[in-house]
């Protein structure tokens, strides 16, 4: 279960073994305790507090301890130490952003992003709007989307730096036909003019910006449990404390969570109680907002599909792990392999 502590000088600590939170509530003091062994991630919020023995709890029972801010959004995060090969797991990391493996990893990651954006507009089209089947602006979209995926799969370099720059150009150009579509679909009282990452003024965004970011903590915990650097990307920008990785890895499933914002926002459901106002027209979710839109994207990281070629149903959560311990596996394959033609290459000149 997912633990959320949220309320204004609401308290995590420990009391005979178990989790016990402290929240107040019209001056009176109320306690709530609950088992390690049921909980598997932990969220504090901004204006609470916790105790290290809560903190120490957590580590020996291998539970994710992330702090938010007051938006809500990730700030960092307490993980176990956990012993496994992550020195040489996060050299070949290092060492494949330079490489073509890297290109080859991040052209197949924007790929597979782009060819869900497209099942994902005929989707919605075909099942939920039947009377849109033949509108021009989506049809138009969902061809553009495919032409760029067909000009990323043309790309050919030595590394990801070499054309990150097209890569990028590519990319959101595809990403700018796949929001104006999306804007066709959604009523009109939620429609927005594009797609905004910071400071967003309308329903859509400021929904689907806290939802990203559930799921980049989810992604972060997937890589990290693997061995790999969440700051160590292909692609996105090495800047200090830029998740680069996490940001690269989550690509083809961006669709998850704009699929749950889509399904919200087309209920009609959201209302203003859902949203604070801020500066300038700046919106927030509130707190029902946020805990709504949180709901929804956890239960949707709980269905359970089938992973890759296999018969095996897993939740989106542990796909998201086999295919970082995947990545890794790879990336570690292949420094094996260069290590070993370096040797044999070496002998020979020798």
């Amino acid at each position: 279960m997912l633990l959320v502590i949220q309320s204004f000088g609401a308290k995590l600590s420990v009391h005979e073994g178990l989790f016990e939170v402290t929240t107040i509530q019209q001056n009176q003091y109320t306690k709530q305790t609950y088992a390690p062994v049921e909980v598997a991630t932990i969220w504090i919020q901004h204006g609470c507090s916790i105790t290290t023995a809560a903190i120490h709890l957590a580590a020996e029972h291998d539970i994710d301890l992330l702090l938010l801010n007051h938006f809500g959004m990730p700030t960092g995060r307490f993980m176990p130490i956990r012993p496994n090969s992550i020195v040489s797991i996060q050299r070949a990391q290092l060492m494949a952003a330079e490489q073509k493996l890297g290109f080859q990893i991040i052209q197949e990651w924007i790929a597979e992003k782009m060819l869900n954006q497209i099942a994902f507009l005929k989707n919605v089209t075909n099942h939920h709007f039947s009377t849109q089947k033949e509108n021009p602006i989506i049809a138009k979209s969902i061809e553009q989307i495919s032409r760029y995926r067909t000009s990323l799969l043309a790309l050919d370099a030595a590394n990801t730096s070499a054309v990150a720059d097209t890569i990028r150009g590519i990319e959101g150009s595809a990403g700018r036909a796949y929001f104006g579509a999306l804007t066709e679909l959604i009523p009109e009282r939620y429609n927005f003019e594009k797609r905004t990452y910071q400071k967003s003024d309308d329903f859509f965004n400021t929904c689907l910006n806290y939802a990203y970011a559930i799921l980049y903590s989810k992604v972060e915990s997937a890589l990290s449990k693997a061995g790999l650097n969440p700051y160590a990307g292909f692609l996105h920008r090495d800047e200090h404390q830029h998740l680069s990785m996490v940001y690269d890895f989550v690509e083809p499933y961006r669709a998850w969570a704009e699929a749950v914002i889509f399904r919200l926002i087309s209920s009609k459901i959201m209302t203003n109680a859902y949203f604070d106002e801020k500066e300038s027209g700046i919106l927030w979710l509130s707190s029902l907002g946020k805990r709504y839109v949180s709901n929804a994207i956890l239960e949707m990281l709980q269905e359970r599909i089938i992973y890759e070629n296999t018969q095996q149903e897993v939740s989106r959560e542990r796909y998201l792990l086999f295919k970082a311990q995947n990545l890794a596996t790879r990336l570690n394959q292949t420094e094996c392999k260069m290590a070993i033609i370096e040797e044999k290459q070496m002998r020979m000149a020798a």
